[in-house]
């Protein structure tokens, strides 16, 4: 009991620098990025589980505007769409996971078990995008996700995605609403 007391204190005391050099990196918005909305679109495939045996493909068809602020505050929302079904949520300062680091905007979405992280990373004039997913799963777990008409989903492969967009506009998408 002791032991394992010990190498749990001796692995949050090496995590606790990685997390925090990790934060270090997230810097503030470009200025090139006040005031702008960035538009991406994917499409995201992943073989599921079905009950009683089997599997089936499941695709979730997604869009996202992430608005950088003239104060650089990032607010978000995103349309889900999956087969007959859809939902939209936003996020605000605060709610979003995206953060920059470097020239990229970072952002972790998370499911009930893993999470992708959305990799959006810019030319050097801040013109132009391109994104990238990877998704993780936790200590060998299946990933494990809501779908979009609310039912529990498990992964029985790996997610891929596909038929990926980025563009940046100038203003905000949600001024207006």
């Amino acid at each position: 009991m002791l032991e394992s007391l010990l190498l749990h204190a001796r692995n949050a005391t090496l995590a606790i620098p990685l997390v925090l050099a990790a934060s270090s990196i997230a810097t503030a918005a470009p200025p090139q990025l006040l005031n702008k909305t960035i538009y991406i679109t994917y499409t995201a495939s992943v073989p599921v589980s079905i009950p009683g045996g089997g599997t089936r493909v499941g695709v979730r068809h997604v869009k996202r505007w992430i608005y950088i602020s003239s104060l650089g505050r990032i607010f978000s929302r995103a349309a889900r769409a999956e087969a007959r079904a859809g939902e939209t949520t936003d996020k605000g300062p605060g709610e979003a996971t995206f953060r920059f680091q470097g020239n990229s905007l970072v952002g972790v979405l998370s499911f009930l078990s893993g999470a992708s992280q959305l990799t959006i990373t810019f030319d050097p004039g801040f013109q132009s995008c391109t994104i990238a997913l990877v998704t993780g799963r936790e200590g060998g777990q299946a990933v494990k996700f809501k779908a979009v008409d609310g039912s529990i989903k498990e992964a029985a492969g790996t997610m891929t995605f596909s038929d990926q967009s980025c563009s940046i506009k100038d203003g905000n998408v949600f001024a207006g609403q």
